[in-house]
């Protein structure tokens, strides 16, 4: 009986412990859909389809739709895409919409809008794309509806999709986005489901290598080289995998670089903190992944487990640098800002704070099980140079308020199956996501600003510039650094990154100028034209009209009247004795019979050319 009343004591005083600090916690959260958590009308409309003005207009009103596994990236502009993501309705029978839309979050503005979108065809289950030709871009195409797809931010500044799933069955197809002109590409795989994985030759490239149909993988890994990696997952459904796979965009080629090509591999953890060939995680899916400073890729739990892994890509081998081999491990909980251990968990996200260098990294919420019948609201910090995690925020295991809001206390809820990224003064977003087993979503938008005692990282220290825009009438636009267009006289921002991962903001006045007019008279020779600034050459004499820059950048309307005078050519017979000497029209006297040019001016200014004989 002491046994079981001190085990119960225990549980019931760290229950009162995250009960009493919950409220404090370290940093802050903020609801950010209208500023209000508990009053925003919008907030617990947990089947809401989304609103926009039109395709490529950004307000504050639009909201998107509210969905869950949604693929997602953060631009090298710090600003935020979505992709697909699905959604329960019941008033359709309880099946999940699968969407299609292409939807921007500008961070500095707090505005949504619409660039990528098709109308669905009834039943409304699956929003169809369009896949167009292979490797050719258009602003037709479109990635089916889908959920889970892998997302890559490329060195380049490339959006790439991979894979996903729908009620038709899981994508082996790669899709790349252009945020310069908004377009997808097609560029690997097939446009139907559930292919197998091809995986050829460990460690070698092949046309024919393909990971086949999964989802669940959500790894984001981009090297130095800009090669892009994915783990395990789901495969077609028929279960789980440890096998790592690197696409080399240059070549456009598949490599099975690591793990099983079987399903439901064991793996093997080896020692903690020692790298053996022999390592390999076990299989899993919702797991969370990060790049570590010095390029080597991590792993974070997944499938109920709360263990961190490190590849070296250069060695080709996996380490256990932290955490626990056991499923469903409750970790340690001791108090805010101190060391402990995350449970183990499915389906949260990891992303890197500023500057990489750092090493530092925020996870967040999940679920104790991949049916997501529990979730959590706990924040951790991983120091990926420790190998340890900090407590910062939040409690493991508890279930939301009614109204999404965590008591008088602004609270981001529990959640899976989410959106999450960092910006460039490392606060952190979180939006949409999973709440309950039942599969509803939300379209909620939450940022938390850290305790800087408690995340003691270098100072991310923002850069600022100032350029100047003309626009030359009404219907003229400037182009703004992030590719956009300023078609009105203003003052914008736009923020972008620096080299330090920190925000750059550029601020760029534009104003309005007129073109100018003016005249201009030019005299020319005919075998020396006037070389218009069109890069036409004109000789022959004439009013043309003209057209260049002017000093501010507008168009300067030249009207040039022209004259041409002529060259004038002659040729003089003459004959001499063979003892006589003749002068040439140059001055220059010869006593040898031949043909002689000579080079002169004529009345005009021009060449005069006489040929003697």
């Amino acid at each position: 009986m002491k046994t079981i009343i001190l085990k119960y004591g225990v549980l019931l005083l760290f229950f009162l412990k995250c009960l009493s600090s919950f409220s404090q916690g370290t940093g802050q959260w903020k609801f950010f859909r209208t500023g209000n958590c508990a009053t925003d009308s919008l907030k617990n409309q947990r089947y809401y389809g989304g609103s926009y003005a039109s395709v490529g207009i950004f307000n504050a009103s639009s909201v998107s739709v509210a969905s869950s596994g949604y693929s997602y990236w953060k631009d090298k502009f710090n600003n935020f895409y979505v992709f697909g993501g699905n959604q329960r309705n019941p008033g359709i029978g309880g099946f999940f919409h699968y969407w299609s839309n292409t939807v921007e979050y500008k961070i500095p503005l707090l505005e949504w809008g619409l660039w990528n979108w098709k109308l669905p065809t009834y039943p409304f289950i699956v929003w169809l794309g369009n896949y167009g030709t292979k490797g050719v871009s258009s602003s037709s195409n479109l990635p089916n509806g889908r959920k889970g797809g892998l997302a890559w931010t490329d060195n380049n500044g490339y959006l790439w999709l991979y894979g996903g799933a729908n009620n038709s069955g899981s994508y082996n197809d790669l899709w790349r986005y252009d945020i310069t002109i908004h377009q997808w590409t097609w560029i690997n795989g097939d446009s139907t489901t559930n292919h197998a994985p091809v995986y050829g030759t460990m460690g070698i490239a092949a046309p024919g290598n393909n990971p086949g149909g999964r989802d669940g993988c959500v790894t984001n890994w981009v090297d130095a080289n800009n090669n892009l990696w994915l783990l395990g997952g789901k495969v077609n459904n028929m279960g789980v995998g440890n096998d790592l796979w690197k696409y080399n965009i240059g070549t456009g080629l598949w490599t099975w670089v690591n793990g099983s090509n079987t399903l439901g591999s064991a793996g093997s953890y080896g020692t903690m903190g020692v790298a053996a060939p022999s390592n390999q995680p076990p299989a899993r899916t919702g797991y969370a992944g990060a790049v570590a400073a010095n390029g080597n890729l991590l792993l974070f739990g997944g499938d109920n487990r709360n263990d961190v892994w490190e590849y070296n890509i250069v060695t080709n081998v996996w380490t256990w640098v932290a955490g626990t081999n056991i499923i469903g491990d409750n970790g340690v909980y001791n108090s805010y800002c101190q060391v402990g251990l995350p449970a183990a968990r499915t389906g949260w996200q990891a992303v890197a704070l500023n500057p990489q260098a750092a090493n530092l990294f925020y996870l967040f919420s999940g679920s104790k099980d991949s049916m997501g019948s529990t979730v959590n609201t706990d924040l951790w910090l991983y120091d990926g140079t420790a190998h340890t995690f900090k407590w910062l925020n939040g409690r493991f295991n508890h279930p939301a308020d009614s109204n999404g809001c965590w008591h008088s206390v602004q609270q981001c809820p529990p959640r899976t199956d989410y959106c999450m990224w960092c910006d460039g003064q490392n606060n952190l977003w979180i939006f949409a996501g999973r709440y309950t087993l039942w599969g509803k979503t939300n379209h909620d938008m939450w940022k938390y600003t850290p305790d800087p005692v408690c995340v003691p990282i270098p100072p991310c220290t923002a850069t600022y510039g100032v350029q100047q825009g003309s626009l030359c009438g009404v219907n003229d636009s400037f182009q703004l650094p992030r590719y956009e267009y300023a078609h009105t006289v203003g003052t914008y921002h736009d923020t972008l990154l620096n080299i330090g991962g920190c925000d750059s903001i550029i601020t760029t006045i534009v104003t309005m100028h007129s073109p100018s007019y003016g005249a201009l008279a030019a005299v020319v020779c005919s075998n020396h034209p006037y070389l218009l600034h069109n890069g036409v050459a004109a000789d022959t004499t004439g009013i043309y009209a003209d057209t260049t820059k002017n000093y501010v950048g507008c168009d300067s309307f030249i009207t040039l009247h022209l004259t041409v005078h002529p060259v004038t050519y002659a040729t003089l017979h003459s004959t001499i004795c063979a003892n006589q000497t003749y002068t040439l029209p140059n001055g220059q006297s010869t006593n040898l019979a031949g043909t002689y040019k000579d080079t002169l001016q004529n009345h005009f200014g021009c060449d005069s050319i006489i040929t003697t004989v």
